[in-house]
């Protein structure tokens, strides 16, 4: 039985194959495939993920009327879908802001001159699209209506008995995947999601034990008038609102204002404004609806930009959120006392330092928080939760450390490209390729590694991954100005050995998957300046040789070069893109990043 699970809603669209018999998961997300991030376009996935008949959909949201913004005929939403896919494929975009500038008037004109046909219908749905919007909410009976037009939809493009396609509420799926997915199953856990909105919901917690879970609570999502358009309202929305304030994408940047939240102090008088807006009453996060419309107004924003330094404001929306979500924490230790474990799922959770908060808290002696936290982690919720319906054991799911779920790249794909591209000069050097990668390291070349499957979730585990130096600092100020090409303030954050985990770190525990940070030792901030935050933290990925073999032997390698078992690991790929997905991908990234090596399943790659 071939079940997967399946998220394409606001962004972050995914799918996930759990195969029980071989106890394998695939997964692959959307803005691999496009390289645009955080990408919502349908997964029609024809390879590698489907490798067999399709016996069960689940979808991880149940809610239409209210979170698609479908028409009662929701045919119209999906043919504007199509034509979107359309118009990229043929623009082109390799960044999320040229998907932004793809929307300007001038690239719109161009667009319709060139392909007149389909440029009229897109702006007709466009236009139908925005119509929607501002005659939000609509009765809830719509709701069924969208459900059978979507599930004709999916059924045709996953050739699946249309009532075989299944649906489930989204924060159940995030707090699934968490448990599920956590070295805890079997035990009693509480499961906690925050994120911006699904299902008329920004969280929900739950109490588990093996397969057998209870509701404790949910954050809902009031809904609010803004020019016109209902806009739902949560903590992680806020904090989308401030980004965009801020100057960077919502949706997508959230981590710029955690970094730069760093360089700042707290302003008072916001602060005081944000514990107005959002309250923690028992277990959930309540918003406080009047309060809250002025984060709508740019006005506003721009009069407390001007008044402030951007840093500043990022400190506090920061501040506020590591402090309520705390209490939130405390709170619900509170109502469950005796529960010793802790799983976090949703794109709040994302934000390493609210999560080291929460460890510093010392309320829970176990802490899991989902690799692929986002929306498209929701995918294997759905997909766990439509194996339980049909008796699948999933048990096995908790002693999947590692989430290597993605593609792997063809030997043959790889020679293809390397044969085809005059830039660049190769040769086949094997298993070795670790201890070469190790001695380039030492001697401070910046490299990209590129071997097995590819990790599924937001960060690079040394399979997709660019290396440098830690120890010094000039190769951070390189890979921020000419390889990542992104802003300075952000930090690089280090794959660990496990071994030497107590002897870098205050207080830490084996997080194998770079989810939370952690304090370094004041030793250590000046022996691995690189892979250091100017607040005296860093995100790191603690390794094991059963891990990930080959990646361990490179460290272990690189300690006995540098006496250190530390590498800097950011993800490859050049800032604004995806993580790489194919050998193309590969060696475009690997020359525009200007890195001094590429090694790529046992090739070595230079420049020529």
């Amino acid at each position: 039985m071939n079940i997967i699970g399946t998220n394409f809603h606001g962004h972050d669209s995914a799918i996930v194959q759990i195969d029980c018999d071989k106890r394998l998961i695939r997964a692959r997300s959307v803005e691999r495939v496009t390289r645009i991030k955080h990408d919502h376009i349908f997964p029609e996935f024809k390879h590698q993920i489907l490798q067999k008949e399709v016996s069960i959909v689940c979808v991880s949201f149940n809610r239409f009327s209210n979170f698609l913004e479908l028409t009662p005929l929701s045919k119209g939403h999906l043919t504007y879908l199509k034509l979107e896919k359309n118009r990229r494929n043929i623009l082109k975009p390799q960044y999320r802001k040229d998907l932004y500038l793809s929307s300007s008037k001038k690239r719109l004109l161009l667009f319709l001159i060139k392909h007149p046909i389909v440029s009229l219908k897109f702006l007709f749905y466009r236009k139908k699209w925005n119509y929607i919007q501002r005659n939000k909410p609509r009765p809830s009976t719509t709701n069924n209506t969208h459900k059978q037009e979507i599930s004709k939809f999916i059924s045709r493009a996953y050739k699946v008995n249309q009532k075989n396609v299944n649906y489930f509420d989204h924060h159940l799926c995030h707090n699934i995947a968490a448990y599920y997915c956590s070295p805890f199953f079997g035990e009693k856990a509480i499961t906690i999601s925050l994120d911006g909105r699904g299902d008329d919901s920004s969280g929900k917690v739950y109490l588990f034990e093996g397969n057998r879970y209870e509701q404790k609570a949910i954050s809902n999502t009031p809904t609010i008038e803004v020019n016109g358009l209902c806009e739902e309202v949560s903590l992680g929305n806020i904090y989308g609102l401030f980004t965009e304030a801020l100057g960077f994408i919502r949706n997508s940047d959230e981590g710029k204002v955690e970094a730069l939240a760093a360089y700042g102090t707290v302003v008072k008088s916001l602060f005081r404004i944000l514990e107005e807006s959002v309250v923690v009453k028992d277990l959930s996060l309540v918003v406080n609806v009047s309060n809250v419309k002025r984060f709508y107004n740019i006005e506003w924003f721009n009069q407390l930009i001007s008044k402030n330094k951007k840093a500043d404001i990022a400190a506090t929306i920061q501040r506020f959120t590591e402090i309520i979500v705390t209490r939130l924490v405390l709170n619900v230790k509170r109502s469950l006392p005796k529960i010793d474990n802790l799983c976090l799922s949703g794109g709040l959770f994302a934000n390493v330092i609210v999560n080291l908060k929460i460890f510093e808290t010392k309320l829970f002696e176990n802490i899991f928080v989902l690799p692929a936290m986002g929306d498209e982690g929701s995918c294997i919720g759905s997909a766990i939760l439509g194996c339980l319906e049909v008796g699948q054991d999933v048990s096995w799911l908790s002693k999947t450390s590692m989430p290597y779920f993605g593609s792997s790249i063809p030997i043959k794909n790889i020679e293809l490209q390397l044969q085809k591209d005059k830039e660049i000069k190769y040769k086949k050097v094997g298993n070795i390729w670790p201890i070469l990668a190790a001695e380039f390291l030492n001697d401070n070349k910046i490299i990209g590694i590129v071997h097995g499957n590819a990790e599924f979730g937001p960060r690079a585990l040394g399979n997709r991954s660019i290396l440098a130096n830690p120890t010094n600092i000039e190769v951070k100020n390189k890979l921020n100005a000419n390889v990542k090409k992104r802003n300075e303030f952000q930090p690089f954050c280090p794959t660990v050995l496990e071994e030497d985990r107590e002897q870098i770190f205050e207080d830490s525990f084996s997080n194998k998957h770079m989810t939370m940070a952690f304090r370094v030792r004041s030793n250590y901030q000046n022996l691995i300046p690189a892979a250091i935050h100017i607040d005296g933290t860093a995100r790191p990925q603690f390794l094991e040789e059963e891990d990930n073999p080959m990646y361990f032997k490179l460290i272990k390698k690189f300690k006995e070069l540098s006496g250190v078992g530390v590498v800097i690991n950011t993800s490859f790929n050049l800032h604004g893109r995806t993580m790489i997905e194919k050998a193309e991908h590969a060696i475009t990234d690997f020359k525009d990043c200007n890195l001094d090596y590429l090694f790529l399943e046992g090739y070595l790659i230079e420049r020529i």
